[in-house]
């Protein structure tokens, strides 16, 4: 009997550690922050110190990069909220201190997203089902996308 993680790796025809090992490269993750993705996205206490943060850049980078997912027209205080948190990690886990590095990172990071057959709905073992953005953002999903367990 074929258990379904193994009908998983072969629809995508690479090892989960493989896919972990791009995802880090693709992020510019280094060892120590594949450990730190692996044990759960933790959100910074001080988000104060984040300054202004880009959600409509951010949105916008969504929408240009993954055109194949479902393309939100509101963007909802729940979105802008979770968008905020997943910033705030981003630059605190990364110690950007220019807000532009952050939004660097993720464009790298929705790019990958749309390069990813699974998450655009391409491959689904026949299910009708793609991430959007709320998928995206919320903290589960962002950690399973970083350490390549989704």
């Amino acid at each position: 009997m074929t258990r379904k993680s193994e009908l998983i790796r072969l629809e995508l025809w690479i090892d989960p550690k493989q896919l972990a090992k791009i995802v880090q490269d693709a992020l510019n993750l280094g060892p120590g922050d594949a450990i730190v993705a692996q044990e759960g996205v933790s959100e910074p206490r001080d988000e104060k110190n984040v300054g202004k943060v880009p959600v409509k850049a951010i949105f916008d980078l969504y929408k240009r990069c993954c055109p194949d997912l479902t393309q939100h027209t509101i963007l909802t205080t729940a979105m802008q909220a979770a968008i905020r948190q997943r910033f705030a990690w981003v630059m605190k886990a990364k110690q950007f201190t220019d807000p532009e590095d952050a939004l660097t990172w993720f464009k790298n990071f929705f790019t990958l997203v749309h390069a990813t057959d699974f998450l655009c709905g391409r491959k689904n073992d026949g299910r009708d089902w793609k991430a959007d953005l709320n998928w995206l953002m919320n903290e589960v999903n962002f950690d399973k996308i970083l350490s390549g367990r989704y």
